[in-house]
């Protein structure tokens, strides 16, 4: 069972640097190693750039269960 640690929408560049901070606090958090917490942040960063460049809204759930950190992006519209 997946349980929600927090959520967040993005929908300019303050958010995608908001996104990425809060995805590798949490990474360390739950004790990923620095290189993982940094997989973390730059996957988050690029996923969230991208929709708010098309002009979209993402929306982050941040998760966790016993042996993983869960990431659910879902992101608003149709890319042109």
């Amino acid at each position: 069972m997946t349980d929600e640690l927090a959520r967040l929408r993005v929908r300019d560049l303050a958010d995608v640097f908001a996104a990425r901070r809060l995805g590798r606090e949490l990474a360390a958090g739950l004790g990923l190693d620095q290189q993982d917490q940094v997989r973390v942040a730059t996957a988050l960063r690029l996923t969230s750039l991208s929709a708010v460049t098309l002009g979209q809204t993402a929306v982050i759930a941040f998760g966790a269960d016993v042996t993983s950190l869960v990431l659910t992006v879902t992101v608003n519209g149709t890319p042109p």
